[in-house]
């Protein structure tokens, strides 16, 4: 479908952005799967966590399908 998707070592973190508008984080905690989400439209927290997402993805590594 195109996406492209890249695998990073933070195991449990899952950060969706859409339209640099809004944030969903999720931890996961790997052993009992237990996890907190917190989603955002605020401004700064949505720029800060895309600059976080972007650092991320240059160290990530491509995941072939």
């Amino acid at each position: 479908l195109g996406a492209k998707i890249k695998k990073h070592n933070l195991e449990g973190l899952r950060l969706a952005i859409r339209d640099n508008e809004e944030i969903m984080l999720s931890i996961v905690d790997p052993e009992t799967k237990d996890r907190i989400s917190i989603y955002s439209t605020n401004k700064w927290f949505v720029s800060s966590m895309i600059k976080l997402f972007n650092s991320l993805w240059k160290e990530g590594k491509k995941i072939k399908v």
